[in-house]
């Protein structure tokens, strides 16, 4: 007629649950993780927020007159955070983002482009 009901043992009943318990014990350990990386990505997110600010606050225009391009060029600066000798130099380092040697390859281009542009 049906199927026959089988009585659970005490036994089964105390392995079943201590099986739930595991699992359980898995899940919360999971969503904590989740959590934190959530957290971690969040406060990436606002680093990157406050920087994106950061820069369109600093924004400025290009300059248009040519020497106020080369000197643009010349005493930019960017700031270098000292990974390796940070006892010694601090934090971090406010450099120059051109070498003289960059100068003079962005110069040595722009002749170029400008002979070029002449015999066209």
């Amino acid at each position: 007629m049906s199927e026959a009901v089988r009585e659970i043992t005490r036994e089964e009943l105390i392995a079943e649950k201590a099986e739930l318990e595991e699992q359980c014990r898995v899940l919360d350990n999971r969503c904590d993780m989740k959590e934190r990386q959530i957290k971690e990505m969040q406060s990436h997110i606002d680093c990157l927020k406050a920087k994106l600010a950061e820069v369109q606050l600093n924004k400025q225009e290009f300059p248009t007159e040519p020497i106020k391009v080369a000197d643009l060029l010349i005493h930019d600066t960017c700031v270098y955070e000292n990974k390796l000798f940070k006892g010694y130099l601090g934090y971090t380092s406010v450099v120059n983002r051109y070498s003289k040697s960059d100068l003079r390859q962005i110069a040595e281009h722009l002749l170029v482009y400008c002979n070029n542009a002449e015999e066209e």
